[in-house]
């Protein structure tokens, strides 16, 4: 967890300097208009790092206990259960340095991901020893290494300096069918996101079915977006008409 904390706030500071710098350096705004967007954006970075410790400092309470019959997970509020007999198979997912980032529990019913914690290859080990010989097991690895301190920096770079540079290609070279391609792209994405979160909770199968709220809230936010969008190109659609 504190690899996450510090991987978040990397990217996030890495996101604001980069756009600081496209916008200034490289765009050549106004002065008084820089430092108002770098205002605002700051801001919205500011608060989005302290809801992010917030839910660490959540993730932070969970424990896992091995029982005789099953697999508990405790959150800070309620628990859930995972009996050994019902585990049809285990899959795991390695780090660059063979280290055990993510062990999925499937049953015939729902998954079950740990992910987050200390000791993750002896969870592992004792996990395999306590489910049934017939239960199937797999892993794959990462081809990146998602843990180095200079990926998630760069990372923010290239999403900030790459979302400012296509906001000015679009501001600069405006095209109707550029407009309409671009929306299009982020309807997809938009419906995709919020689908995925809606349907599959990843955040609740990590830590817990007290975060459901939190994955039908994203989801929800990703499904309005859709319609703005949906909404949007129609109407820009009959504006042509």
């Amino acid at each position: 967890m504190n690899r996450r904390k510090k991987a978040f706030s990397s990217f996030l500071l890495s996101l604001f300097l980069s756009v600081s710098l496209t916008l200034k350096l490289v765009l050549g705004i106004p002065t008084s208009l820089w430092f108002l967007s770098m205002a605002v954006f700051g801001c919205i970075i500011l608060v989005g790092w302290l809801l992010m410790q917030k839910a660490f400092h959540l993730f932070e309470k969970i424990v896992i206990n091995l029982m005789s019959e099953y697999i508990e997970r405790r959150a800070f509020r309620g628990n859930e259960k995972i009996f050994f007999q019902d585990i049809v198979a285990i899959s795991i997912k390695k780090t660059i340095k063979k280290k055990i980032r993510e062990i999925k529990i499937r049953t015939q019913k729902r998954l079950f991901y740990l992910n987050g914690l200390e000791h993750m290859d002896n969870l592992y080990e004792s996990l395999k020893m306590m489910v049934s010989d017939d239960v199937k097991t797999s892993q794959r690895q990462e081809s990146i290494d998602f843990d180095s301190q200079y990926f998630y920096p760069i990372l923010g770079l290239l999403v900030g300096s790459g979302t400012i540079w296509l906001i000015s290609f679009i501001i600069n070279y405006y095209h109707q069918s550029y407009f309409r391609i671009l929306i299009l792209f982020f309807m997809v994405f938009s419906l995709a996101l919020g689908g995925y979160f809606v349907f599959t909770k990843p955040i609740s199968k990590s830590h817990g079915l007290r975060f459901r709220i939190v994955d039908t809230v994203i989801g929800i936010v990703f499904l309005i977006l859709w319609m703005g969008l949906l909404y949007l190109i129609f109407y820009s659609s009959a504006g042509t008409l």
